[in-house]
Parts: structure tokens; sequence; C-alpha cells
């Protein structure tokens, strides 16, 4: 029976992987290693050697490698603790990998995975309604939550299950934010299982209206304004892959660094900003030839979402306090963005939408350069106060 406690960013047995050959996730400085569980004790146990690149931050413990790699990746590209002593040996952040991103709001939990490293993959539909098993592709089988499930279970070190999430009020935002982002995985899961994927019904549950078709018009206003091309959304293939992630990438925009707004903005932004995600991922699959897979599309939201952000923000009123502020320099001769910001502080009482002061700033240039001046801005994004327009 699923908890209710737990809200999983991924669907249960739709996401493979093949580790052999690969070892992109044993790649880095260190791992990280339950010291509760004993894992610390049991490795010096069997390596002794390991005693001294062993290293202490607060209550974790991790194992530093100079080298860029897991002392333990053999040349097969597989495990040698596993080889030599069975899975059951590894750390546990290796075996709960990629779905290794385990965080927790009060009482609820959230497990996320980690699609910039691992190549993970999405299974193929059903055939002749029946489940299609790994073994008939070649790999060892979809990983479902009842299995990571027990691998947290079977860990005890809340630096690696355990990390608390800063909310203020955690038990009611938790039980908010589960409810919240159930409700939009299963329509995003639902629209990419489907033969033809329809991503206005996604639209609508993250925005909680149904405006999909004037939001879409305004965003390709904006694209027009700033890349000089309109709004256009990605091929079938591509659009499932984006379903698949978005509620992963929801999450880590909310919880992540880029703390532009307050969250519960942050939040209302979300639909607009995955909106302009989508119209990236179309021009990135038309320049590649090729439907874009899950790294690639996790590593273009990162890159976009300073520039989305822009996006979403178009139709509020961008207002400043005058003081110092910080700028590109010599990246910007004709110093736009210094007019753009005192625009925003000239803007206090007007409060005209962004459109209007960015605009006429920008538009006697090339678009790589409208572009380029566009991302210029985010630097500026937490000394803006977004009000609303007046119009």
């Amino acid at each position: 029976m699923a908890d209710k406690t737990v809200y999983f960013t991924w669907p249960d047995q739709r996401f493979f992987y093949q580790c052999a050959n690969c070892g992109e996730c044993c790649k880095g400085l260190g791992i990280g290693l339950d010291d509760r569980g004993g894992q610390v004790s049991d490795l010096v146990d069997r390596y002794p050697q390991l005693v001294v690149f062993l290293r202490k931050r607060g209550t974790t413990w991790t194992a530093y490698n100079p080298r860029g790699r897991c002392w333990f990746l053999a040349s097969d590209g597989r495990c040698g603790v596993e080889r030599d002593h069975g899975r059951a040996a590894k750390p546990a952040s290796c075996r709960l990998f990629p779905f290794n991103r385990v965080f927790r709001i009060g009482a609820h939990t959230v497990v996320d995975y980690n699609s910039v490293i691992c190549p993970l993959r999405v299974s193929p539909p059903r055939v002749s309604g029946q489940q299609v098993t790994g073994q008939d592709f070649g790999y060892s089988g979809l990983i479902g939550h009842d299995d990571v499930l027990a691998e947290i279970a079977s860990t005890d070190d809340p630096s690696l299950v355990g990390i608390q999430l800063p909310v203020d009020r955690p038990d009611e935002e938790g039980r908010r934010f589960v409810t919240r982002e159930r409700a939009v995985a299963k329509a995003c899961f639902d629209q990419a299982a489907s033969e033809q994927p329809d991503v206005a019904p996604v639209w609508r549950i993250q925005a909680g209206d149904g405006a999909f078709e004037r939001a879409s018009a305004r965003l390709s206003r904006a694209l027009d304004v700033v890349t000089g091309q309109p709004l256009c959304l990605p091929s079938n293939d591509t659009s499932r892959i984006a379903l698949w992630l978005t509620p992963s990438m929801r999450f880590n925009e909310l919880f992540g660094p880029r703390d532009y707004d307050p969250r519960p903005e942050r939040e209302k932004l979300l639909p607009e900003i995955w909106l302009a995600w989508l119209h990236f991922l179309a021009q990135a699959e038309q320049l590649s030839s090729a439907a874009m897979d899950m790294r690639g599309a996790t590593g273009l939201w990162s890159e976009i979402v300073p520039l989305a952000y822009l996006f979403a923000r178009w139709r509020h009123a961008p207002v400043m306090e005058p003081g110092p502020v910080e700028l590109p320099g010599p990246a910007d001769p004709d110093r736009v963005i210094e007019q753009f910001a005192q625009s925003c502080m000239d803007n206090r009482k007007a409060r005209k939408p962004l459109n209007d002061l960015l605009t006429p700033l920008i538009e006697s240039y090339l678009p790589r350069h409208r572009i380029a001046l566009a991302r210029m801005i985010e630097p500026l994004y937490r000394q803006i106060r977004w009000r609303r327009a007046r119009r």
C-alpha cells in the first residue's frame, strides 16, 4: 500500500538504467557514507588504506578521492565493493543512486532522482496489454517505488535520507506541497504515457486556471521580442521526456538555490517558466535533429531558467529602490542594463510592465544581442520588487 506521506517525483516502474560500462555516478571527489548504519567501520575493515582518506563535515562522513573517481570503480565500469562483497556492502548513497535525493518536509518525504548524471531512460509502453519487462530489452528491470523505499528504510543516516527542507510550518507546508504536486505528477505521467501527449492539461493543473491559450500568446510575444522567434512546442517524443521530468524540475526549482522570489511567488511563476522550457526544448531538438533525452532536457532547464523567469515576469512591473546595482561592465558597452536599472527605479509610481521598459531598450539589436542583454539582467533579480502593472 502506498505511503501517503511519501511523494515520488518519478513514476513507479517506468524508469530504468544500465550500469555496465557507465560509471558516471562513480566519478567525482568523494562518496557519502552511512556512519550510523556501520558503513564507515565496515569499509575500513575491508579496505584499511581508506582510513586516511575519510573526511567528516558535521555529522557526515565522506571518502575523499583526488583522482576524480571512486576508489572502488573497477576497469569494467562496475563497483568493486559489490563485486567482492555483495550489493549490501555498497554505501547506501550508491545503492540508492540515482534515486538518492531524499528530503523531508515535516512528516512528509520527497524522493527525487539525479537526471543530470545518470542516463536514465523510460520503459517502452505496454505491448498487447502486457507490461514489457526489463529483460526483454537487455536491462536489469524497472525501478519501483517499493524497492527504493526499502533501501531508504535500511539507511540510518539522516544526512543521506533525512535532510529537512527549510520551511516555516513543516507539517502544514509538507502536506500542501505533496497534495498539490501529486496532482501535477499524475497529470504529467498520464499525458506522457499517451499516444498524443497534450501539454495544455498539464499547464492548467499547474496554473490552476484554463488560460493556456492566453498564456501561450503572451509568452509568444515575449519570445518574439527577445529571441525573434515565437512560441513553438516540441515533438511528441520530446514532450514525453519533458512530462516525465516535470515533477522533478518543479521540486528542484521550488527548493533549489535560485531564490529570486519567496517560494509562494516562485510557485505562481513555474507554469510559465515550464512553458518557456518546452519552447527551448523544441529549439534544441530542431537544432540537433533528434529528440531530447532526459539528461539533455534536465541540463537545458538549468540553463534557460534565468531567461524564462524574465518571460514569466513579462506583464509585471519591475521596481527598484535607488542605490548601487551590479552592472555587466564591458560586456554591455551601450550601458543598456544601467538604463534598465534606472528605468526600474523610475517605475515606482508609474508601474509600467516589464515589456514596456525592456522592449524599447533592446528592440534595435540583433536577436543574439537581445538575448545576451536579457541574460545580463539576472544579477538584478534579487533587487527588483515586482508589482502589479498599471495600464
